[in-house]
């Protein structure tokens, strides 16, 4: 486990430090692993100075990375989660094949499905348009919060949703007043599994998105140039990127057995 623990974070340790190393101290080889230059803020300063040599105005770019990633998380959440309590409470034909073919939207790999993509969002003329990437991230946690949700409803016994019929409440009412808030726990792991896989989301920005909604994936590449590219600031910018996920990690971290087995650890 120690072995398989620093495969894992060494890379995330490496970008760490050379965020606050010097630029020579970048190419110096063999790389060193401790700098006196360390703790240099520097790097931060110029990565998030409006005015830097990647010509990127980076609080516009953070901003709609958070803005884009978060409406389509609330977009699969309002669609995905009436679905999770059909399918745990409703006695629906053939609803495990229904709810495989949700979970079969993240078997094929994104390129094979961007070319008719591409061609809804232009027939649409909402490309270079924050509205499809936006939809295509809220389409793209469905499967995510249909099948977690599916999960943390089906745990709540179906005597309750009965219950709540006869004391005449509506479907409605009940998944919004009874179901929900004994599941405020999985509606969170639900989300940010959705807003997470928007917010690291390169190719349906890059490809969809235009220069006014370019984000942190994409500028990130547009920053690495062939003639010179500050990997210090790029580290920087990395790092800075990398804050917001660890943060939502660490707030669901007493849900995550759960939601990673789909409901299998009650």
């Amino acid at each position: 486990m120690i072995v398989v623990a620093l495969w894992i974070y060494f890379p995330i340790y490496f970008m760490a430090i050379s965020a606050f190393k010097a630029k020579s101290a970048i190419y110096t080889y063999p790389p060193t692993f401790f700098s006196s230059t360390f703790l240099l803020f520097s790097n931060f300063l110029t990565a998030l100075n409006p005015v830097n040599y990647f010509g990127i105005h980076w609080a516009n770019v953070f901003l709609n990375s958070f803005t884009y990633a978060t409406l389509g998380a609330v977009i699969a959440l309002a669609l995905g989660v009436p679905m999770a309590f059909a399918l745990a409470h409703f006695d629906l034909p053939g609803k495990f094949v229904l709810a495989f073919n949700f979970l079969s939207l993240r078997f094929l790999p994104p390129l094979v499905s961007i070319l008719p993509i591409y061609l809804v969002w232009l027939n649409l003329h909402l490309l270079n348009n924050g509205i499809s990437v936006i939809m295509e991230y809220g389409i793209g946690g469905l499967p995510w919060v249909i099948w977690l949700m599916w999960s943390f409803l089906e745990g709540i016994p179906h005597s309750v949703y009965e219950s709540a019929q006869v004391d005449g409440a509506s479907n409605r009412t009940i998944l919004l007043r009874v179901m929900l808030p004994a599941v405020k726990s999985g509606l969170l792991v639900a989300g940010v599994f959705a807003f997470l896989q928007g917010y690291n989301d390169y190719q349906i920005a890059a490809i969809l998105g235009g220069t006014n909604t370019v984000t942190i994936p994409v500028a990130l590449a547009d920053a690495i140039q062939p003639s010179y590219t500050a990997w210090n600031v790029i580290f920087a910018i990395g790092f800075v990127n990398f804050i917001p996920a660890v943060v939502l990690a660490l707030a669901i971290r007493k849900h995550w057995a759960r939601a990673l087995s789909f409901g299998l650890v009650k």
